[in-house]
């Protein structure tokens, strides 16, 4: 709404990947069948957080480091988008001129 493009879907991977959080964070309690299978996708971001970690990483603490700061990363900017789309779609605020133009 507020770039007036649609948006692709590298921008809705952590949305929702937090919303995924959000809704199996009470399934995994509920028993070993629902947290096998509500689990899955997050072996699946934890093995590929610590594959990039240790790809991109110079130095053997930078690792730890990384592995701390992607998912801070992701949950970030899903949490933002969220946001967004409470303000701009549900309570129908306008962007303001400074936020109206584009950051790249």
């Amino acid at each position: 709404k507020k770039h007036k493009a649609v948006t692709t879907m590298r921008q809705l991977a952590p949305p929702i990947f937090v919303l995924y959080l959000l809704a199996t964070s009470p399934i995994l309690m509920i028993g070993n069948y629902a947290m096998l299978f509500g689990s899955f996708p997050l072996t699946v971001y934890l093995l590929m957080n610590v594959l990039f970690s240790v790809r991109f990483a110079d130095r053997s603490k930078d690792i730890v480091q990384l592995m701390f700061v992607y998912p801070i990363m992701h949950v970030s900017y899903g949490l933002g988008y969220w946001k967004g789309i409470f303000d701009f779609m549900i309570q129908n605020k306008k962007p303001s001129e400074t936020q109206k133009r584009l950051s790249r």
